[in-house]
Protein backbone atom coordinates (compact mmCIF):
# COMPACT_ATOMS: atom_id res chain seq x y z
CA UNK A 1 0.00 0.00 0.00
CA UNK A 2 1.33 3.48 -0.83
CA UNK A 3 1.61 5.94 2.03
CA UNK A 4 -1.68 7.80 2.33
CA UNK A 5 -3.07 10.28 4.81
CA UNK A 6 -6.17 9.46 6.85
CA UNK A 7 -8.54 11.71 8.75
CA UNK A 8 -10.55 10.67 11.80
CA UNK A 9 -13.59 12.27 13.41
CA UNK A 10 -11.34 14.12 15.88
CA UNK A 11 -9.20 15.57 13.09
CA UNK A 12 -6.10 13.50 13.91
CA UNK A 13 -3.92 12.39 10.95
CA UNK A 14 -2.28 9.02 10.64
CA UNK A 15 0.07 7.69 7.95
CA UNK A 16 0.05 4.12 6.67
CA UNK A 17 3.49 2.90 5.63
CA UNK A 18 4.12 0.32 2.95
CA UNK A 19 6.59 -1.71 5.02
CA UNK A 20 5.78 -4.96 6.78
CA UNK A 21 4.44 -4.46 10.33
CA UNK A 22 6.12 -6.39 13.10
CA UNK A 23 3.36 -6.89 15.62
CA UNK A 24 4.23 -6.57 19.28
CA UNK A 25 1.42 -7.97 21.34
CA UNK A 26 -0.23 -4.69 22.19
CA UNK A 27 -3.20 -4.15 24.47
CA UNK A 28 -5.60 -3.48 21.54
CA UNK A 29 -4.55 -6.73 19.85
CA UNK A 30 -4.99 -8.66 23.09
CA UNK A 31 -8.46 -7.13 23.55
CA UNK A 32 -9.47 -8.03 19.99
CA UNK A 33 -8.08 -11.55 20.37
CA UNK A 34 -9.85 -11.99 23.71
CA UNK A 35 -13.20 -11.07 22.17
CA UNK A 36 -12.61 -13.45 19.27
CA UNK A 37 -11.55 -16.34 21.53
CA UNK A 38 -14.60 -15.89 23.78
CA UNK A 39 -16.89 -16.08 20.74
CA UNK A 40 -15.11 -19.21 19.52
CA UNK A 41 -15.25 -20.86 22.97
CA UNK A 42 -18.95 -20.09 23.21
CA UNK A 43 -19.52 -21.69 19.81
CA UNK A 44 -17.30 -24.68 20.67
CA UNK A 45 -19.12 -25.45 23.93
CA UNK A 46 -22.49 -25.25 22.18
CA UNK A 47 -21.38 -27.57 19.37
CA UNK A 48 -19.73 -29.98 21.81
CA UNK A 49 -22.88 -30.09 23.92
CA UNK A 50 -25.14 -30.77 20.95
CA UNK A 51 -22.76 -33.32 19.38
CA UNK A 52 -22.23 -35.08 22.70
CA UNK A 53 -25.96 -35.23 23.38
CA UNK A 54 -26.61 -36.59 19.88
CA UNK A 55 -23.95 -39.29 20.20
CA UNK A 56 -25.26 -40.25 23.63
CA UNK A 57 -28.80 -40.67 22.34
CA UNK A 58 -27.68 -42.63 19.26
CA UNK A 59 -25.52 -44.91 21.40
CA UNK A 60 -28.30 -45.64 23.86
CA UNK A 61 -30.84 -46.31 21.09
CA UNK A 62 -28.39 -48.66 19.34
CA UNK A 63 -27.74 -50.52 22.61
CA UNK A 64 -31.49 -50.90 23.23
CA UNK A 65 -32.01 -52.20 19.70
CA UNK A 66 -29.19 -54.76 20.02
CA UNK A 67 -29.52 -55.90 23.63
CA UNK A 68 -32.88 -54.64 24.91
CA UNK A 69 -33.18 -52.89 28.26
CA UNK A 70 -30.14 -53.85 30.30
CA UNK A 71 -29.75 -51.50 33.30
CA UNK A 72 -26.03 -52.30 33.60
CA UNK A 73 -25.52 -51.06 30.02
CA UNK A 74 -27.63 -47.92 30.34
CA UNK A 75 -26.00 -46.95 33.66
CA UNK A 76 -22.49 -47.99 32.66
CA UNK A 77 -19.76 -45.63 34.03
CA UNK A 78 -18.81 -44.61 30.48
CA UNK A 79 -22.42 -43.51 29.85
CA UNK A 80 -22.50 -41.47 33.08
CA UNK A 81 -19.18 -39.82 32.20
CA UNK A 82 -20.53 -38.97 28.73
CA UNK A 83 -23.70 -37.46 30.24
CA UNK A 84 -21.68 -35.39 32.73
CA UNK A 85 -19.51 -34.05 29.89
CA UNK A 86 -22.61 -32.95 27.92
CA UNK A 87 -24.05 -31.12 30.94
CA UNK A 88 -20.69 -29.47 31.59
CA UNK A 89 -20.43 -28.25 27.98
CA UNK A 90 -23.86 -26.59 28.15
CA UNK A 91 -23.01 -25.10 31.57
CA UNK A 92 -19.80 -23.52 30.25
CA UNK A 93 -21.71 -22.20 27.24
CA UNK A 94 -24.09 -20.43 29.60
CA UNK A 95 -21.20 -18.84 31.53
CA UNK A 96 -19.46 -17.67 28.34
CA UNK A 97 -22.72 -16.23 27.01
CA UNK A 98 -23.48 -14.19 30.13
CA UNK A 99 -20.05 -13.05 31.30
CA UNK A 100 -17.09 -11.40 29.59
CA UNK A 101 -14.03 -13.25 30.88
CA UNK A 102 -10.52 -11.92 31.36
CA UNK A 103 -7.60 -13.26 29.32
CA UNK A 104 -6.61 -15.52 32.22
CA UNK A 105 -10.20 -16.72 32.53
CA UNK A 106 -10.37 -17.61 28.83
CA UNK A 107 -7.05 -19.47 29.03
CA UNK A 108 -8.43 -21.36 32.01
CA UNK A 109 -11.65 -22.28 30.20
CA UNK A 110 -9.73 -23.39 27.09
CA UNK A 111 -7.35 -25.50 29.21
CA UNK A 112 -10.21 -27.00 31.20
CA UNK A 113 -12.27 -27.89 28.12
CA UNK A 114 -9.30 -29.44 26.30
CA UNK A 115 -8.12 -31.50 29.27
CA UNK A 116 -11.70 -32.45 30.21
CA UNK A 117 -12.39 -33.72 26.68
CA UNK A 118 -9.18 -35.77 26.71
CA UNK A 119 -10.01 -37.09 30.20
CA UNK A 120 -13.53 -38.10 29.15
CA UNK A 121 -12.17 -39.96 26.11
CA UNK A 122 -9.53 -41.71 28.23
CA UNK A 123 -12.06 -42.75 30.88
CA UNK A 124 -14.43 -44.13 28.25
CA UNK A 125 -11.49 -45.95 26.66
CA UNK A 126 -10.37 -47.41 30.00
CA UNK A 127 -13.84 -48.59 31.04
CA UNK A 128 -14.62 -50.05 27.58
CA UNK A 129 -11.15 -51.37 26.73
CA UNK A 130 -12.06 -55.06 26.97
CA UNK A 131 -14.89 -54.59 24.47
CA UNK A 132 -12.30 -53.80 21.80
CA UNK A 133 -13.33 -50.15 21.48
CA UNK A 134 -11.39 -48.54 18.63
CA UNK A 135 -13.17 -45.22 18.05
CA UNK A 136 -11.46 -43.30 20.85
CA UNK A 137 -7.99 -42.96 19.29
CA UNK A 138 -9.16 -41.39 15.98
CA UNK A 139 -11.69 -39.27 17.92
CA UNK A 140 -8.92 -37.90 20.13
CA UNK A 141 -6.82 -37.07 17.08
CA UNK A 142 -9.73 -35.22 15.45
CA UNK A 143 -10.48 -33.29 18.66
CA UNK A 144 -6.87 -32.08 18.96
CA UNK A 145 -6.79 -30.84 15.36
CA UNK A 146 -10.30 -29.33 15.59
CA UNK A 147 -9.30 -27.31 18.67
CA UNK A 148 -6.25 -25.95 16.83
CA UNK A 149 -8.48 -24.88 13.90
CA UNK A 150 -11.17 -23.24 16.04
CA UNK A 151 -9.09 -21.48 18.71
CA UNK A 152 -6.09 -19.22 17.96
CA UNK A 153 -3.30 -20.48 20.21
CA UNK A 154 0.47 -20.53 20.26
CA UNK A 155 1.79 -23.84 18.84
CA UNK A 156 3.80 -24.62 21.97
CA UNK A 157 0.71 -24.33 24.15
CA UNK A 158 -1.31 -26.49 21.75
CA UNK A 159 1.30 -29.25 21.84
CA UNK A 160 1.54 -29.06 25.64
CA UNK A 161 -2.24 -29.37 26.05
CA UNK A 162 -2.32 -32.27 23.58
CA UNK A 163 0.30 -34.41 25.33
CA UNK A 164 -2.09 -36.18 27.77
CA UNK A 165 -3.84 -37.85 24.81
CA UNK A 166 -1.03 -40.13 23.55
CA UNK A 167 0.45 -40.56 27.04
CA UNK A 168 -2.92 -41.53 28.52
CA UNK A 169 -3.73 -44.03 25.76
CA UNK A 170 -0.29 -45.62 26.15
CA UNK A 171 -0.71 -45.88 29.93
CA UNK A 172 -4.09 -47.63 29.59
CA UNK A 173 -2.82 -50.08 26.97
CA UNK A 174 0.26 -50.95 29.03
CA UNK A 175 -1.86 -51.32 32.17
CA UNK A 176 -4.01 -53.97 30.45
CA UNK A 177 -1.00 -55.51 28.74
CA UNK A 178 -3.09 -56.95 25.92
CA UNK A 179 -5.47 -55.83 23.20
CA UNK A 180 -8.96 -56.87 22.12
CA UNK A 181 -10.68 -57.05 18.74
CA UNK A 182 -13.94 -55.22 18.03
CA UNK A 183 -15.99 -58.26 19.08
CA UNK A 184 -14.19 -58.47 22.43
CA UNK A 185 -11.91 -61.38 21.49
CA UNK A 186 -8.32 -61.35 22.70
CA UNK A 187 -5.91 -59.85 20.16
CA UNK A 188 -2.99 -62.11 19.15
CA UNK A 189 -0.27 -61.65 21.76
CA UNK A 190 2.49 -61.15 19.23
CA UNK A 191 0.55 -58.27 17.66
CA UNK A 192 0.16 -56.20 20.83
CA UNK A 193 3.35 -54.16 20.27
CA UNK A 194 2.30 -53.25 16.71
CA UNK A 195 -1.21 -52.39 18.01
CA UNK A 196 0.27 -49.94 20.53
CA UNK A 197 2.78 -48.45 18.07
CA UNK A 198 0.13 -47.75 15.42
CA UNK A 199 -2.07 -45.93 17.96
CA UNK A 200 0.90 -43.91 19.21
CA UNK A 201 1.96 -43.02 15.66
CA UNK A 202 -1.56 -41.79 14.85
CA UNK A 203 -1.83 -39.71 18.03
CA UNK A 204 1.63 -38.15 17.80
CA UNK A 205 0.92 -37.28 14.18
CA UNK A 206 -2.29 -35.58 15.36
CA UNK A 207 -0.32 -33.67 18.03
CA UNK A 208 2.17 -32.49 15.40
CA UNK A 209 -0.59 -31.47 12.98
CA UNK A 210 -2.41 -29.62 15.79
CA UNK A 211 0.77 -27.67 16.60
CA UNK A 212 1.34 -26.81 12.94
CA UNK A 213 -2.32 -25.79 12.52
CA UNK A 214 -2.08 -23.53 15.57
CA UNK A 215 0.98 -21.85 14.10
CA UNK A 216 -0.87 -21.14 10.85
CA UNK A 217 -4.14 -20.04 12.50
CA UNK A 218 -2.43 -17.77 15.06
CA UNK A 219 -0.27 -16.17 12.36
CA UNK A 220 -3.37 -15.63 10.20
CA UNK A 221 -5.08 -13.89 13.12
CA UNK A 222 -2.07 -11.62 13.63
CA UNK A 223 -1.92 -10.78 9.90
CA UNK A 224 -5.66 -10.04 9.87
CA UNK A 225 -5.17 -7.64 12.76
CA UNK A 226 -2.20 -5.97 11.05
CA UNK A 227 -4.15 -5.61 7.81
CA UNK A 228 -6.95 -3.82 9.66
CA UNK A 229 -4.58 -1.34 11.35
CA UNK A 230 -4.19 2.27 10.22
CA UNK A 231 -1.78 3.95 12.60
CA UNK A 232 -3.41 3.74 16.03
CA UNK A 233 -6.78 2.85 14.53
CA UNK A 234 -8.18 -0.63 13.99
CA UNK A 235 -10.62 -0.77 11.07
CA UNK A 236 -13.79 -2.71 11.83
CA UNK A 237 -16.32 -2.20 9.04
CA UNK A 238 -16.69 -0.28 5.77
CA UNK A 239 -19.55 2.21 6.14
CA UNK A 240 -19.28 4.21 2.94
CA UNK A 241 -17.13 5.43 0.08
CA UNK A 242 -16.73 7.86 -2.76
CA UNK A 243 -14.80 8.37 -5.95
CA UNK A 244 -11.36 8.48 -4.32
CA UNK A 245 -11.84 7.31 -0.73
CA UNK A 246 -13.38 4.72 1.60
CA UNK A 247 -14.91 5.39 5.04
CA UNK A 248 -14.56 2.81 7.81
CA UNK A 249 -15.87 2.50 11.31
CA UNK A 250 -12.78 2.10 13.49
CA UNK A 251 -11.56 1.90 17.07
CA UNK A 252 -8.73 4.03 18.44
CA UNK A 253 -6.11 2.29 20.59
CA UNK A 254 -6.43 4.85 23.41
CA UNK A 255 -9.80 6.55 22.99
CA UNK A 256 -11.66 3.22 23.05
CA UNK A 257 -14.74 4.54 21.28
CA UNK A 258 -16.02 4.24 17.70
CA UNK A 259 -14.61 6.75 15.20
CA UNK A 260 -14.83 7.22 11.44
CA UNK A 261 -11.66 6.92 9.37
CA UNK A 262 -11.49 7.94 5.72
CA UNK A 263 -8.76 6.38 3.56
CA UNK A 264 -7.56 7.46 0.14
CA UNK A 265 -7.60 4.52 -2.28
CA UNK A 266 -4.01 3.56 -3.23
CA UNK A 267 -4.83 3.26 -6.94
CA UNK A 268 -5.88 6.94 -7.12
CA UNK A 269 -3.21 8.37 -4.78
CA UNK A 270 -1.92 11.05 -7.17
CA UNK A 271 -0.76 14.52 -6.04
CA UNK A 272 -3.97 16.07 -7.38
CA UNK A 273 -6.24 13.56 -5.64
CA UNK A 274 -4.23 13.81 -2.43
CA UNK A 275 -4.72 17.59 -2.36
CA UNK A 276 -8.44 17.14 -3.08
CA UNK A 277 -8.68 14.53 -0.34
CA UNK A 278 -6.99 16.82 2.21
CA UNK A 279 -9.36 19.70 1.37
CA UNK A 280 -12.35 17.35 1.69
CA UNK A 281 -11.43 15.98 5.12
CA UNK A 282 -10.68 19.46 6.51
CA UNK A 283 -14.23 20.62 5.92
Amino acid sequence: MNPVETQAAGGERREVSAGRIRLRESEPFEAELRTFVQRRLRLATWVLGLAGAGLLVVGRVADLANHGWVPANQLHPSVMIHLLAVLLAFGLHGVLKRRRLSAAGLVGVDTFITLALIAVCLLIYAFSYETGIQQVVPLLGLLLIARAIVLPSRPGRTVLLSLPAPVGILAIQLAYGRAYTVDGALYPEHGFAAYVLWDQAALWLAVGLAGLTSRVVYAARVHAYEAAKVGRYTLEERIGGGAIGEVYRARHALIRRPVAVKILRPEVASERNLALFEREVQR
